[in-house]
């Protein structure tokens, strides 16, 4: 087309005398010549939110039209950090009514806030369009090279609207989760955005999940970097020593696989970072060190990748740096705004400044996550930095309250049972404090009470927070004992 333009243009200004004769059959020529170069480049090569990358086809070796003869019936986009997924056109259940262009509408915005997710294809419009409803997940999935597929319908019952929106795993043909959204027609141009960020939101957990048990069943000695790298982050959510400890030999492997893969880089130093936070570490000064220095070393590959600058933010945070945590953090949440586990980290060094418009800020990010994503996987971590910023204010009524909501989930999380302890003793609760100091000692016996107030020391440079987070202790009797013991 731009080639068709230029020969066009051309012939206009030759013939006007703007162009010297003979310029025509240059450029005649030389789009001629440059058609099939394009088209080889655009076979190679696809332009993602990240910029140019090459092609699955191009990466496997494989034509498209082999994919579905091959033995293996996977797509490629299943088995990388580059995931792809597809918003086919949604059902318009009540056809003939004033809100069924929503149908189009909102596939074509979720399209638009899908592009601006990290590492993330999405199909065209006009790709989506034509697969719809053509064969079962598995055969689209082939077809469209893509994971996920996004679907829905609409449907208009007197004045309220149903949308019903859901996600599925075309690999595995499992549907990963389901809305419905019941709004008043009327409100429907305030809240379509609502409900496009919602979804987009759910996606990224979902998606974490998927992945995770994906790379989790492939056997870890013949696993790629990326899927070492997801199977470690399945043991980060289990949280516990036993898990932190196993991911360390995954990730070195990784980095050892691809010498130049950041991300591997910067999970290592995380999980390096978290054997510190949780009192697992034999030497803290060197492990500390060691997490910023191999963070460091991700960031020089990958200087502008928001998933290495939330883990290197994570890294300053754990080991005492939480103002470059806070420029990191927030230069990964404005790269990559729909990832929601980021704006939770963001937390960490909010909650570790102290001050009252940080604070306010972590109430904010959590009501607008839980709002967004209510099932995330990393829900009760949010509930625990919130749980922390209203002890720092000191509002322990409400600091209670989440942090028995958190250690109900997640019994093994041992640093929010010594939080919940802490809120415990702070209301004079010290029976009780003593039973949640047990719990926390139960899941992870190196999480004592002197360790975790050394702890707190490191996290912050503010007195105040840090007397905060350990007065409850030492009202129970427990920090002093532990002390003396």
């Amino acid at each position: 087309m731009l080639s068709w333009g230029a020969v066009q243009l051309t012939d206009i200004l030759e013939s006007r005398g703007v162009l010297e004769a003979g310029s025509f059959d240059w450029v005649f020529w030389l789009a001629i010549i440059g058609v099939p170069l394009v088209i080889a480049i655009s076979w190679v090569y696809e332009l993602t939110p990240q910029g140019f990358r090459a092609t699955m086809a191009a990466v496997s070796g494989s034509k498209p039209e082999d994919a579905s003869s091959s033995a293996d019936d996977t797509p490629e986009a299943a088995k990388t950090a580059l995931a792809a997924v597809a918003v086919l056109p949604f059902e318009k259940l009540t056809p003939s009514t004033p809100h069924a262009y929503l149908a189009d509408a909102l596939p074509i915005e979720l399209q638009s806030l899908l592009s601006r997710v990290h590492e993330l294809r999405v199909v065209s419009r006009q790709s989506s369009v034509a697969r719809a409803g053509a064969g079962d997940l598995r055969s689209i999935a082939r077809d469209l090279n893509i994971q996920y597929v996004i679907s829905g319908s609409i449907a208009e019952l007197g004045d309220r609207l149903q949308i019903n929106v859901q996600l599925d795993d075309a690999v595995e043909d499992k549907l990963l989760w389901s809305e419905r959204y019941d709004v008043a027609a009327k409100d429907i141009d305030n809240v379509q955005r609502e409900i496009t960020e919602k979804v987009v939101g759910t996606f990224g957990g979902e998606r974490l999940r998927a992945e995770i048990k994906r790379a989790n069943a492939a056997a870890a000695s013949t696993g790629n970097a990326w899927e070492l790298v997801q199977k470690a982050r399945g043991y980060l959510l289990d949280y516990t020593p036993a898990s932190i400890a196993a991911a360390i030999p995954l990730l070195r492997k990784a980095v050892e696989l691809d010498p130049k893969y950041a991300v591997g880089y910067a999970t290592l130093g995380l999980v390096t970072a978290e054997k510190t936070l949780n009192g697992i570490s034999a030497n803290l000064g060197s492990d500390r060190r060691f997490a910023v220095e191999v963070t460091n070393r991700a960031e020089q590959l990958a200087p502008h990748d928001p998933v290495v600058l939330r883990a290197a933010g994570c890294v300053h945070a754990y080991t005492g740096d939480y103002r470059r945590s806070l420029e990191l953090l927030r230069r990964a949440v404005k790269l990559a705004p729909f990832d929601l586990g980021t704006w939770g980290y963001l937390c960490w060094p909010l909650v570790a400044s102290g001050r009252p418009e940080h604070l306010e800020e972590v109430h904010q990010i959590v009501a607008r996550l839980l709002n967004t994503a209510p099932q995330h996987p990393g829900r009760m971590y949010w509930q625990f930095n919130e749980s922390v910023a209203y002890t720092c204010e000191g509002d322990d009524a409400r600091a209670l309250a989440l942090a028995e909501e958190y250690t109900a989930e997640q019994a093994r999380f041992s640093l929010g049972w010594m939080h919940y302890a802490n809120v415990l003793g702070r209301l004079g609760r010290y029976d009780d404090a003593r039973a949640a100091l047990d719990r926390s000692l139960g899941h992870n016996p190196l999480m004592t009470p002197a360790f975790y107030a050394e702890l707190m020391a490191v996290l912050s440079d503010q007195p105040g927070v840090v007397e905060r987070r350990v007065d409850g202790l030492r009202s129970a009797g427990l920090l002093a004992s532990a002390k003396a013991g």
